[in-house]
């Protein structure tokens, strides 16, 4: 069984169903995507964890902004 964390992401929504947004963490990923339309993006724990390599603070901020504006790029396509 894959375990996993979820959040819904109360102030942003998705482009098409306006739903709040779903951020969900997995064995080798970091998710964000609308549940009711089914579009998702992902960025793997690897690349995360080597962007954050010598920072102080881990900034997951930015990395849920990045994979909310990679989604929002997705929509527009």
């Amino acid at each position: 069984m894959n375990k996993h964390f979820k959040i819904f992401l109360t102030n942003v929504k998705c482009p098409y169903c306006n739903s709040n947004l779903e951020l969900i963490e997995d064995k080798k990923f970091v998710w964000v995507g609308c549940g009711k339309c089914r579009i998702y993006v992902r960025v793997s724990k690897c690349f995360i964890s080597k962007k954050v390599v010598g920072k102080k603070i881990f900034p997951w901020r930015e990395i849920i902004q990045e994979l909310i504006d990679m989604l929002y790029q997705v929509c527009q396509q």
